[in-house]
């Protein structure tokens, strides 16, 4: 059976993900990341007026660096902190498309599509981990 949903492909530290489109606002390029002084945070962008915070997910996804490689692209989603919408972004390696996937695969939280299977990110998930550092980062804005 099919899904409805679409996602956008990407890659972090050379590994296949996938977000469902419906959060993304926007992809933006990674030159365009100012440096903070934040644990939490790669750094932050400005786009359509507001200072968004930007979160390094490979901690939390248990990725190793990879010598060399540097994020092309800042992918900016929209999620809910306590009822609020807020913004807030990650780096990524690259974006692949928008794909609309054919299938679940046997895996929870992998989707098929017509190349390679990929891990679905839960981003809201990832925010909640770490809420106070998160939460202090939004503020940012």
């Amino acid at each position: 059976m099919g899904s409805s949903r679409n996602y956008l492909a990407f890659r972090l530290h050379r590994r296949d993900f996938a977000i469902d489109a419906a959060v993304v606002r926007a992809i933006l390029p990674a030159a365009m990341l100012r440096p903070v002084r934040h644990p939490a945070l790669s750094g932050t962008v400005v786009h359509a007026g507001r200072e968004i915070p930007v979160l390094d997910l490979a901690p939390k996804l248990h990725l190793e660096p990879v010598p060399g490689l540097h994020p092309q692209v800042v992918i900016v989603v929209e999620h809910e902190i306590d009822g609020a919408a807020e913004w807030a972004a990650f780096p990524a390696d690259r974006v692949s498309g928008v794909l609309a996937p054919f299938s679940r695969s046997p895996r929870p939280g992998w989707i098929r599509t017509a190349g390679r299977p990929r891990r679905i990110l839960d981003y809201a998930a990832l925010l909640r981990l770490d809420r106070s550092g998160i939460a202090l980062a939004c503020r940012l804005s």
